[in-house]
């Protein structure tokens, strides 16, 4: 049950339906048996304005609606990645992300792609 924010109509104006419903931003799919499953925040996903990524086979065109939670997940299951916050705002042409590599492996990681990808660099002073 929710009437209204105490005192404040013009915010209580901004989260109601016009039938009476309160929208929560929550983003939910019906299942097969009626059921309501919480999917995702209205939030979390906005609109960029052009071509802004191509890593693997991930790519993202103009105007695409982005889940920065999905790609957080994506990218978070990377090896060497421990953590990984995305952020960005409709009309931006980009994203930031911040990445926390994780530090049992990823030196490893490193290591293996410097002594592959060139026989003349010297990864010596990488570390075991």
């Amino acid at each position: 049950m929710f009437s209204g924010y105490y005192k404040n109509p013009e915010l209580t104006a901004s989260v109601m339906t016009p039938d009476g419903w309160f929208a929560t931003g929550d983003i939910a799919e019906l299942g097969p048996y009626n059921n309501l499953k919480i999917i995702d925040r209205k939030k979390n996903i906005f609109k960029l304005s052009q071509v802004i990524l191509t890593h693997l086979f991930l790519h993202i065109f103009q105007g695409e609606y982005i889940a920065a939670e999905k790609l957080e997940n994506v990218y978070g299951r990377t090896r060497g990645v421990a953590q990984v916050w995305i952020h960005g705002e409709s009309g931006d042409s980009f994203i930031v992300a911040v990445v926390v590599p994780d530090s049992e492996s990823f030196p490893k990681i490193v290591k293996e792609v410097l002594s592959s990808s060139s026989s003349n660099f010297d990864s010596s002073f990488i570390g075991t």
